[in-house]
């Protein structure tokens, strides 16, 4: 059995642009490369990688081309298709910017966690995001104990297969938001460090970065996100996930609808209000549930991550609601 599997959804990228990150696992130091493997699942397009190019490299790629269901149904094709301890899904026009990346995951797994099992569930290091700022230039941000993106994490196999943590179909974008909110809640094992070897790279022509903004044109999955999250919640019977999720729901539509993008963008904003106020009034009875250390702590995390955006609260939470409540 290998020890990893990293798994990689193609769609329309070719090979000059995942050639960057299958060359980044060719260059990692310090490991077996038989002990890793690379699964690509291209999701029902022409643009297929020839077998020349995947020979080159050193270590085992299965390519699979599979029918074009979208990227939640590629991820759970690539990991059904999967035999490894761990995987860890990549994005194919990202990469590892550290040579001894694997090599440093590989440390982790043999580490003994307070709980006594060796590895861990979840690893969630941090990571790095590339971007381009207003004057064209390349800049980094460093995006630490992320609990959205899969960037980076690796993840039992077994755990994932136990607890049938897989991407939502009925969520076709944030799919890592519904699939993360899984994965860190249901286990206990889940260990943070404060390491850093995988790049989220600045492609322009990727599906996050095609749109101006991204949020402000996917908020109405955004919302389907939750609501998929607080149904799979309930139908586990784990009701105290549910109620966090719904809060959690709130509270971020609450600092979007104050940022400057929805603002200056009224109809994007009503129908962003409109979608939350059914989510809201859906689920009111379990919102009033949470207790006031969980809203505490959701606001504190949503204040840090809105700073930027959201210098001060212009409008009360409990006001806010009310609004949405009374909206026509």
């Amino acid at each position: 059995m290998k020890k990893l599997d990293i798994l990689i959804p193609q769609y329309k990228e070719d090979e000059t642009v995942i050639s960057k990150l299958l060359d980044s696992i060719a260059l990692q130091q310090g490991i077996n490369f038989d002990d890793i493997g690379v699964i690509i699942v291209n999701d029902g397009t022409d643009v297929i990688l020839s077998d020349d190019f995947l020979k080159k490299y050193k270590f085992d790629i299965k390519y699979v081309k599979a029918e074009h269901k979208g990227i939640s149904e590629t991820r759970n094709r690539a990991l059904d298709e999967s035999e490894a301890e761990y995987v860890m899904f990549c994005d194919d026009d990202d990469m590892f910017f550290s040579a001894v990346g694997i090599y440093t995951i590989f440390q982790y797994m043999n580490e003994i966690m307070e709980s006594g099992i060796m590895g861990f569930d979840v690893l969630v290091p941090w990571f790095k995001e590339e971007l381009e700022n207003i004057y064209g230039n390349t800049i980094y941000y460093n995006r630490k104990k992320d609990k959205t993106f899969n960037h980076g994490k690796v993840y039992r196999r077994s755990y994932l297969i136990e607890n049938n943590i897989r991407f939502s179909p009925q969520v076709p974008l944030h799919e890592d938001v519904y699939f993360n909110a899984l994965a860190l809640t249901i286990g206990t094992n889940i260990k943070y460090v404060d390491n850093c070897y995988y790049m989220w790279c600045n492609n322009k022509n990727s599906t996050t970065r095609k749109w101006t903004n991204f949020i402000l044109d996917t908020i109405e999955t955004l919302v389907t996100c939750y609501y998929e999250l607080v149904k799979e919640f309930m139908s586990r019977g784990l009701v105290r996930y549910a109620i966090v999720n719904v809060a959690n729901g709130l509270y971020r539509i609450y600092y979007e609808a104050q940022t400057q993008k929805f603002i200056d963008n009224p109809d994007r904003l009503y129908s962003m209000e409109k979608c939350i106020q059914k989510f809201y009034l859906d689920y009111k009875d379990l919102y009033s549930r949470a207790t006031f250390e969980e809203k505490k702590e959701l606001l504190k995390g949503f204040k840090v991550d809105y700073l930027d955006e959201v210098l001060f609260e212009k409008i009360k939470f409990e006001d806010w609601l009310k609004h949405i409540e009374e909206l026509d």
